[in-house]
């Protein structure tokens, strides 16, 4: 029952006077929580964005003992070899192709001297196995990730259930509670897409992008890393320009 409910059946006005204070009280409480955190029918929507969620779920990454930590570190330490290994390969290819095609009197070597046979042999077999490494690495980072995001799927579902179960009475009268929880449950399970999504996808790109500009750079005349740093630069641009302006008509629609 409400406030004015309860008022009809208190003995005296000074009963009456205080159901109402009370239910008085907890209504500014209700409007405080949706001041800082929104109201269930849309009327404050916060901006969540990729650089939230990470903001958000990067803590529970470290939650736990030391093996949680030591995982996690692992899984970064897998994903950054993964893609220097990615990187790599096609330079030692780039050593195969000019050893095989090499004709003595060229200036690719030093004294125009070609290698041998038995040099040719080892660069493949290298060149084989940094890339089998960059293949089996990108597979076998599943593993501690799996690890790392059931622990911080735990404690994100521990978090919010039990900050809904902790609001305040009417809060719960007024609101489904259960498909909440459920809704709640469906968003934690998720974690673990968005974070691979995030980590085993957005990161690794950025990161390729970056080691291959580089190269170029050391490795070719500047203006090359100039055309292909503006190149990307501007693709990036114009795709994050162009999906904010594209996503503000779909939260219109929706």
């Amino acid at each position: 029952m409400g406030g004015e409910e309860l008022s009809k059946y208190a003995a005296t006005p000074e009963e009456r006077l205080k159901f109402a204070e009370q239910k008085a009280a907890r209504d500014r409480i209700d409007e405080e929580q949706k001041a800082k955190s929104g109201s269930w029918n849309g009327e404050v929507q916060k901006k969540a964005g990729v650089g939230e969620f990470l903001a958000f779920t990067w803590p529970f990454l470290w939650k736990g003992g030391w093996e949680v930590k030591l995982t996690t570190v692992f899984t970064f330490i897998m994903l950054l070899s993964s893609r220097v290994l990615t990187v790599i390969h096609p330079l030692i290819l780039k050593r195969v192709i000019e050893n095989i095609t090499c004709e003595p009197g060229a200036n690719n070597y030093e004294g125009g001297i070609c290698p041998t046979t038995e040099d040719t042999y080892i660069w493949i077999l290298f060149y084989a196995g940094v890339k089998l490494s960059a293949e089996v690495i990108n597979y076998l980072r599943e593993i501690p990730f799996a690890y790392v995001s059931a622990n911080a799927e735990k404690h994100i579902a521990k978090t919010v259930h039990a900050h809904l179960q902790n609001q305040s009475l009417s809060f719960h009268l007024s609101r489904e509670t259960g498909k909440v929880l459920r809704l709640v449950n469906k968003g934690s399970q998720s974690f673990a897409s968005v974070m691979r999504y995030a980590l085993f996808t957005m990161v690794p790109t950025l990161l390729e992008v970056g080691f291959t500009v580089g190269i170029i750079g050391i490795l070719y005349p500047i203006k090359y890393f100039w055309i292909n740093f503006g190149t990307i630069f501007l693709y990036f641009f114009v795709t994050i320009v162009c999906t904010e302006w594209r996503a503000k008509y779909f939260k219109k629609q929706s």
